[in-house]
């Protein structure tokens, strides 16, 4: 999570005004659909998760193959 993304979870957390469970729910969602996604990307090596443009965006990085 990069630190723009978390000021941006913990602001929804906030407005939703239920605590701790509210920021829990927010990282959830973004937490299932990282979960779904990941495992179908070969040679995955990180997942970034910023928030630009008003939106939670998702980054993969993949490894770099060695060469043999």
């Amino acid at each position: 999570f990069t630190e723009t993304a978390l000021d941006a979870i913990a602001e929804e957390g906030l407005s939703s005004e239920t605590g701790a469970r509210g920021l829990r729910g927010v990282i959830e969602k973004i937490m299932l659909d990282l979960a779904f996604e990941a495992p179908s990307i070969e040679n995955l090596a990180l997942a970034i998760v910023d928030y630009v443009d008003g939106k939670i965006k998702r980054k993969f990085v993949k490894r770099k193959e060695e060469v043999v």
